[in-house]
């Protein structure tokens, strides 16, 4: 769709019923070239009518002026040559915006980036003005301040082109600022360390990181929120010390290792084939998929030898650990129920044994109170 058309096909759904998820991803695939400050106008109106009516809000005022940055960033056009070359101004803005309406579009792309991109989207939910700021002067500056950390991603990270969304590139690979070379498979391996730092830079007054792969560690900020001695040795504990902070509000992201990716697409691909399928045969196609996931789960975890190996040659997070950001999350009996953004897809309460979920789950990092 072009812009014109989306701002047309806003006009036309005024009259039902609102569903931001659907605007966003029109959004997210949205490509244009140019566009005027005439048009941009239509369309930051055409938004804010969409989602703020006399029965509904379901935009903030600050959500609102995180997306009046983008479309002005948009607007500047002409002359104005983006810091990333290889990248399209208006469709940066457009992807802003969707991602404001629904944090959960924000993907890592094929490069090794989720820290980064579970990163962006606790910051997307907490401070989306300084989301769309933050990522407004990277592509125009090639540099900002994101609260105490100047971010300033080198000529490489800046002159790529991903195969990815373009505004998740600029966020992503900019805050983690890796100084490996980018190939087509590998950029930006970070661990749970590093998803620490991003998160106390972002702004997170409190963060806490517990977690016992490759190493066991607990980090807090402020240093007095958690003890130090504080203990990582029982997996279900740790998961149900996450359960308990993002049911309290934390945004909250898991390190699990890499079958645990297998394990949400399979449970996530049959539910959605129970609900397209609404019988027993879609119940049926349910149940194996939750198999399928359930195997996954219980599926050796790599022996020492091996981890060892991938430490030294640099691929231990690139081929082991993945992360997460955690939307909802609830232990039920001997289960736990859990809603998680993964690969750019909101996979919407998935439920697994919850012995087997804590076989792969390796840790996680909280952080709320941004200033």
């Amino acid at each position: 769709m072009t812009l014109q058309e989306i701002i047309h096909w806003l006009d036309e759904v005024m009259v039902r019923p609102a569903e931001p998820r659907r605007v966003a991803h029109e959004l997210n695939r949205c490509s244009t070239n140019a566009a005027s400050a005439e048009v941009i106008g239509q369309f930051q109106q055409a938004i804010a009518l969409r989602f703020v009516t006399p029965r509904r809000r379901q935009l903030d005022q600050v959500q609102l002026e995180a997306i009046r940055v983008a479309c002005d960033f948009a607007a500047a056009g002409g002359p104005n040559a983006l810091a990333f070359p290889q990248l399209n101004r208006v469709t940066v803005a457009l992807q802003l915006v969707a991602r404001v309406i629904d944090p959960s579009l924000v993907h890592q792309g094929q490069y090794q980036l989720c820290g980064p991109a579970a990163v962006a989207i606790s910051l997307v939910r907490e401070a989306p003005l300084r989301y769309v700021t933050a990522c407004t002067e990277l592509a125009d500056q090639g540099r900002t301040q994101l609260h105490n950390r100047q971010v300033a991603p080198s000529d490489a990270v800046r002159n790529a082109l991903p195969n990815g969304t373009a505004a998740d590139w600029i966020m992503c690979a900019s805050l983690r600022a890796d100084d490996r070379a980018i190939t087509d498979g590998m950029y930006g391996t970070c661990g749970p360390e590093d998803v620490f730092r991003f998160l106390c830079d972002c702004g997170f007054r409190k963060v806490i990181l517990a977690v016992d792969f490759p190493t066991s560690m607990v980090r807090c900020q402020p240093p007095q929120l958690i003890p130090d001695s504080g203990s990582t040795a029982d997996r279900v504990r740790l998961l149900r010390d996450m359960v308990n902070l993002a049911g309290n509000g934390w945004r909250t992201v898991m390190f699990v290792y890499g079958a645990m990716t297998e394990a949400l697409g399979a449970a996530s691909t049959g539910e959605i084939q129970r609900l397209l399928v609404p019988d027993a045969t879609g119940q049926m196609i349910r149940d194996r998929a939750q198999a399928t996931a359930e195997v996954a789960l219980r599926t050796p975890n790599p022996g020492l030898v091996g981890l060892f190996w991938k430490m030294v040659t640099g691929n231990l997070g690139a081929h082991t650990m993945h992360v997460t950001f955690v939307s909802h999350a609830r232990i039920e009996g001997d289960d736990i129920k859990i809603s998680c953004v993964n690969f750019g897809q909101h996979q919407r309460w998935l439920t697994f044994p919850l012995v087997d979920f804590a076989n792969k789950f390796v840790g996680y990092a909280a952080a709320t109170d941004i200033g």
